[in-house]
């Protein structure tokens, strides 16, 4: 099977010398999300300053109340750390302040709705939801979630729950980071792969790479790769190495959330492949598996389900068919955009990303892109000041 190499921002030396089933190059260093939208320069600088001075005027609070009709914000976080800066080490991380913030400007704005409400008439309001089941969700976000009476959806993957299967990113970015530092060549079919691991920078190139090109394959090839991986680098994933703050929730964490009457809970598969990579058996095996073990350690049905990754590319029309298939009421992706709950999909439901600056938030869930769309309309450019992925739907 052929893939075809990415072309990236950053070039490095490739990692791979001949290639049959595997081709990539290296990525540049940026391998994680940037959370928070902190280092936005140029023009979204001087953007978020005009966003900060409606905020601060309260001009905010008069467009919210103009334009959250049949409006429903749904917000995508993962996992935590403590304090108000992203930690160097988990740099995927979102600050547990920086989230309480989020809240806090979500509070403000729009009024706070669980995901079964979404589709009720007239609804309007923020929905928060977390991706993967990480167990910071439970540390640090839960209290805030109390504190500030916020309901929230976690969709879990329930091998990670169930420490059968590592998240395969963690998975690959574990095994990488704690090798020994020496350069190699790894094998694996009809490739071999560089593996210069003698450098913090060139460990995070190599992971970068990997990412991309394994995220073209089907979840056991991805799985065959690693375990491969495993053996060249003489290494095993072991539960108790993985750092506290990228540990799966337990069970008993999640019916505590859930008893507080909160928190619901979701299906993202057991393994979080890129479903469009997968047959049509593998995906329904993934898809039905986590339903049921949810379903099993809750004593409830399981009403909901997150595509992972989310994109259009990452998921299929057979995808659609097996969820529906599954029993599921709503379905959602992590294409940006605001959801109508009058004219919305229920099975391809827009989230936005946590990469939001305050203000950028702020303007989103006061209804900015309505206001945008409308001024656009009449010929005004506002738009101009929001980044595209805010006005882009």
């Amino acid at each position: 099977m052929q893939f075809q190499e990415h072309q990236l921002e950053q070039q490095a030396p490739p990692l791979v010398e001949s290639s049959g089933n595997l081709e990539f190059g290296a990525a540049g260093t940026n391998v994680e999300r940037n959370v928070g939208g902190a280092s936005r320069t140029g023009p979204h600088r001087w953007h978020s300053f005009l966003k900060g001075i409606l905020r601060k005027s309260c001009l905010l609070d008069l467009l919210s109340c103009a334009t959250a009709q049949d409006r429903v914000e749904i917000l995508l976080y993962h996992g935590f750390c403590l304090g108000s800066r992203p930690d160097p080490r988990f740099p995927k991380l979102m600050p547990i302040d920086l989230f309480e913030e989020h809240v806090r400007i979500c509070a403000r704005y729009l009024p706070p709705l669980s995901l079964d409400q979404l589709l009720k008439p007239g609804s309007r309001g923020v929905v928060i939801t977390f991706d993967d089941g990480y167990a910071n969700n439970f540390d640090l976000a839960f209290p805030v979630l109390r504190k500030y009476r916020m309901p929230a959806t976690v969709f879990l993957t329930t091998g990670f729950v169930d420490r059968s299967t590592p998240l395969w990113g963690n998975w690959l970015e574990f095994l990488v980071m704690a090798a020994q530092a020496r350069d190699s060549v790894f094998e694996w079919r009809d490739s071999k792969v560089n593996l210069p691991l003698t450098s913090s920078l060139r460990r995070t190139e190599v992971v970068a790479g990997l990412m991309r090109a394994l995220r073209q394959l089907p979840i056991a090839d991805v799985h065959e790769f690693l375990r491969a991986l495993e053996n060249h680098l003489k290494l095993r994933f072991n539960w108790k190495n993985v750092p506290n703050l990228l540990q799966p929730l337990t069970w008993d964490q999640v019916r505590t959330m859930r008893q507080s009457g909160l928190v619901s809970f979701g299906c993202h598969t057991v393994s979080h492949p890129v479903l469009s990579r997968c047959t049509r058996e593998a995906q329904t095996l993934e898809i039905f598996e986590s339903k049921r073990r949810i379903e099993e350690e809750l004593g409830e049905n399981c009403t909901t389900f997150a595509y992972p990754y989310g994109k259009h590319s990452d998921y299929t029309e057979a995808t659609k068919e097996i969820v529906r298939s599954a029993g599921f009421d709503f379905v959602l992706s992590a294409e940006s955009g605001s959801t109508k709950p009058s004219t919305c999909n229920p099975y391809e439901l827009p989230r936005w990303g946590a990469d939001l600056e305050l203000n950028e938030l702020s303007f989103l869930v006061s209804g900015g892109p309505a206001l945008s769309g409308y001024l656009k309309k009449h010929g005004w450019r506002w738009e101009r000041t929001l980044p595209s992925h805010l006005t882009e739907h």
